[in-house]
C-alpha cells in the first residue's frame, strides 16, 4: 500500500498586521486505484454463483482536494 499526497501553501501580506494564507492539499495525487486491504471488508467477489464474480467492488478513496483561505488581522 502506498500513498502520494501533496500540499501547497502561500502567505500574502497586505499590511504589517494583515495577511491572507492560502493552502491547497491533494490526497491520492495520481488518482490510482487502490483496492482495500484483505483485512478490511472483502473487496473481491469470490462466490462463483454471484453475477459479479471476480470483480473488485471496493477501494480506498479517490483523489480528494481541499482548499483553505485564512484572513489574519
Amino acid at each position: 500500500h502506498w500513498d502520494l499526497n501533496m500540499g501547497l501553501s502561500r502567505s500574502f501580506r497586505f499590511k504589517e498586521s494583515q495577511r491572507v494564507d492560502f493552502r491547497w492539499e491533494v490526497f491520492n495525487v495520481p488518482n490510482s486505484f487502490r483496492p482495500l486491504p484483505s483485512s478490511a471488508s472483502a473487496p473481491l467477489i469470490n462466490d462463483v454463483t454471484n453475477r459479479l464474480f471476480g470483480q473488485l467492488r471496493a477501494s480506498d478513496s479517490p483523489r480528494i482536494m481541499q482548499f483553505a483561505l485564512r484572513y489574519q488581522f
